[in-house]
């Protein structure tokens, strides 16, 4: 009961979220916000059980929005999706109009000081989606809360997707930047182009194509490069490192650090399969990555 007089913006005492202490108010906000998340993720499973016939295209933008679900029910997978009765979906519903209440509360947090939250978006594959983690201890969750230390209604979105190729990034971010707007992007694709021997050429073009929709969204992006075995030989692989130096020099992108350096090579810090880092990693690449990102949002929000 007190969560619903909360999500109406009442306390027992009568007064509004907005007249909440502020930061009381940010982190009760960034709560629902992200109940009212995973509850639309949900129910997103529960419409797909039933629609058997929609587009490849419409498994993509879903996709995008599921990425902070738990790995278990991620659409990467694509196994066998959870079942739901009435009253479920009844209760998901709930959960969607009170994150809606939600929404509209932090809107009046944001006018307060008249500034739009912060957002960056990282478009990824499975690096970035914490593979074989709860995405709470992946890199991008941790350096979402260092960057809130300075912005505190800063929001990453997480549009990152295990096995996700450049070509599947390209058809996705249109949609995201219409949705999110944000203000930086962090593309974080190309690795499953070269470990499944791809054109590079290709890996290039979509890669400059990204960037350019970025900037032309007026957003500022930030490609991470990312290497392969040398068993690809080394003319691939040499032509596979230098296809991010030249899509960031021709899209006017800020070329990232490969955000494996000094993980890659540490066993300790690899899970079993050689490719993806383990939770002991995660820290280190947001060490790594966190000031590049800062840079970016300071230039892009004229601070």
């Amino acid at each position: 009961m007190l969560l619903l007089q909360a999500l109406r913006g009442q306390t027992e005492h009568g007064s509004s979220l907005g007249q909440w202490p502020r930061s009381a108010a940010i982190a009760f906000r960034n709560r629902v916000s992200l109940l009212f998340k995973r509850a639309k993720r949900i129910l997103l499973f529960a419409v797909q059980t039933m629609a058997k016939d929609f587009s490849h295209d419409t498994r993509d933008q879903a996709a995008a929005t599921v990425t902070r679900s738990s790995r278990k029910m991620s659409l990467v997978n694509r196994r066998t999706l959870p079942l739901f009765d009435f009253n479920a979906v009844l209760f998901l519903f709930g959960l969607l109009g009170a994150g809606t209440i939600a929404t509209a509360e932090s809107n009046t947090i944001r006018s307060e000081d008249g500034l739009e939250a912060p957002t960056v978006l990282v478009l990824g594959d499975s690096i970035s989606a914490a593979y074989g983690m709860a995405l709470e201890q992946g890199w991008v969750e941790l350096t979402e809360r260092r960057l809130q230390q300075e912005w505190p209604e800063l929001e990453i979105v997480n549009a990152s997707i295990s096995g996700d190729t450049s070509a599947g990034g390209l058809r996705r971010l249109p949609t995201l930047l219409e949705t999110h707007t944000p203000d930086v992007v962090v593309i974080e694709l190309g690795g499953n182009d070269g470990l499944r021997g791809y054109p590079v050429p290709e890996l290039e073009s979509n890669l400059t194509a990204m960037a350019k929709l970025v900037r032309e969204a007026g957003s500022r992006a930030m490609i991470l490069p990312m290497e392969i075995p040398p068993n690809y030989g080394p003319r691939y692989t040499s032509a596979f490192r230098d296809s991010f130096i030249n899509a960031s020099k021709a899209s006017g992108a800020v070329l990232g650090r490969f955000l494996l350096d000094g993980v890659a090579t540490e066993s300790e810090l690899m899970q079993d399969d050689g490719i993806h880092p383990t939770i002991a990693a995660q820290p280190l690449i947001a060490d790594m990555l966190e000031a590049d990102i800062r840079r970016l949002l300071q230039t892009a929000l004229g601070s």
